[in-house]
């Protein structure tokens, strides 16, 4: 089974809409690309609260083990997980090991608008569990959390998710949307992928799914207050 343990990516975009929406006017507030990301995002070295078998490390560590650097090629920023050295004790337990991984987050937060992406590869395969997703800075899940691109262990689809405190409930949507209703509470939902082991790249499809309205309109089968319930988020990159 290959196994791709490393996400490149060129740019990422950040668009805040103004005046009406459906006329589709945008302008670029941000733009992420090459050394950008390690200016504009910090690396998070703490303990994984998913308890994945990962060490994260900081960014002195992740630069002087080429865990993530700048490609002089062609700008593209890397960020990868250790797949060359032997596994490390995690919180200093000889007998729980884990590979060193990386995990920035925005130094920013960032609330409605347009977040485009434009990856080269992503991880794949066993043992693999990427991530592109936002978080709010009060205790999970109050403030949301936004599943972007979540991979998991190298099967199944993109799991395109938000979970969220009490208060949002999504049941009848189906039909507007392409993923698959979950769990109706807390407003999980999977999107659909079209997903290709052989190549280089995994082949994820439009991260797209039906999250119900900004007002909690009842009428269209949810009750989902997004401007209440959701706050502002750090945008998160990371491979457990």
């Amino acid at each position: 089974m290959k196994v791709l343990w490393a996400w490149l990516w060129a740019w990422l975009w950040c668009c805040s809409s103004y005046g009406v929406v459906s006329a589709r006017n945008f302008s670029i507030c941000r733009e992420f690309a090459g050394n950008d990301f390690f200016d504009n995002f910090y690396f998070w070295k703490y303990n994984d609260p998913t308890k994945g078998k990962v060490d994260y490390v900081s960014r002195k560590v992740a630069q002087d083990m080429n865990l993530s650097y700048v490609d002089p090629a062609n700008n593209r920023f890397v960020m990868q997980v250790d797949h060359m050295n032997e596994a490390v004790p995690l919180n200093g337990n000889q007998s729980d090991l884990g590979r060193r991984s990386v995990r920035i987050h925005s130094n920013n937060l960032y609330g409605d608008g347009v977040y485009i992406l434009k990856a080269s590869f992503m991880p794949q395969g066993c043992g693999t569990w990427p991530a592109f997703w936002s978080d709010g800075p009060s205790d999970w899940p109050s403030g949301g959390e936004i599943d972007i691109i979540e991979g998991v262990n190298g099967e199944g689809g993109n799991i395109a998710s938000l979970h969220t405190a009490e208060a949002c409930q999504v049941p009848n949507v189906t039909q507007l949307q392409q993923g698959s209703v979950m769990i109706t509470d807390s407003a999980t939902k999977q999107a659909p992928t079209n997903m290709d082991l052989g190549d280089a790249m995994q082949r994820w499809g439009k991260p797209q799914a039906f999250f119900g309205s900004d007002t909690g309109d009842a009428s269209n089968g949810t009750n989902c207050p997004m401007n209440q319930i959701f706050q502002n988020h750090e945008l998160v990159f990371d491979t457990t």
